[in-house]
């Protein structure tokens, strides 16, 4: 589970510590499930988005932030208000 981060108070934002990929994006690893032999890796707001609204993002839709024009670091932003 991923520790929960202290909110910016002047932006609201939980910026991710974690692993970021190439494209500057938080990054959750996964390792292989039962019976699988898949490993792999997901962007961290994709999985926050889903968990917290319990439903897949539709095919070819990506999650924006409502924090993009307060918060430089908004592409790190994991509070889930924001997405």
């Amino acid at each position: 589970m991923v520790k929960r981060r202290p909110q910016d108070s002047e932006t609201g934002c939980r910026i991710w510590t974690g692993h970021v990929g190439t494209s500057g994006v938080p990054m959750i690893a996964y390792g292989k499930q039962k019976n699988s032999k898949k490993t792999g890796s997901v962007r961290a707001t994709r999985l926050f988005w889903e968990i917290s609204r319990n439903k897949k993002i539709p095919e070819g839709m990506l999650v924006g932030h409502t924090c993009e024009s307060i918060s430089p670091n908004h592409n790190l932003c994991l509070n889930v208000d924001h997405f």
